[in-house]
C-alpha cells in the first residue's frame, strides 16, 4: 500500500546546474553581452576607453545585483515586453487624475 502524496512544493531531483541561469562573471549571459556591446561601441565612438570603463563598472554592478536579487528577472522582463498592453476603459476617479 502506498502512502498518500504530501501536499506542498515538489523537489526536483536533477542536477543543480541544470536549473541555474547561465551567467558570465555573475551577470546573466544576455545582459553581459549587451553590456559589452554598449561599452565597446561607446569606447569606439567616444574615442577613449576610460569612458567605456566608466560605463562598464556601474552597468556590471547593476547586472550583478539583478542576478543576485532574482535570477529570473531578465526572463520575466523579456516575457512582459512581448505581451500586449491592455486598455482599461474605466475612467479614473477624480482624486487619481493628474494634469501634466
Amino acid at each position: 500500500m502506498q502512502a498518500a502524496p504530501r501536499p506542498g512544493p515538489r523537489r526536483w531531483q536533477g542536477h543543480p546546474s541544470l536549473s541555474r541561469p547561465l551567467t558570465i562573471l555573475g551577470v546573466e549571459r544576455a545582459a553581459f553581452i549587451v553590456l559589452l556591446t554598449l561599452c565597446y561601441a561607446f569606447g569606439n565612438l567616444g574615442g577613449g576607453w576610460v569612458g567605456a570603463l566608466a560605463l562598464f563598472v556601474p552597468l556590471f554592478a547593476a547586472g550583478r545585483w539583478m542576478a543576485a536579487a532574482d535570477p529570473c528577472m531578465l526572463a520575466v522582463i523579456r516575457a512582459n515586453a512581448a505581451a500586449r498592453a491592455h486598455y482599461d476603459p474605466a475612467p479614473l476617479p477624480k482624486a487619481e487624475r493628474t494634469v501634466l
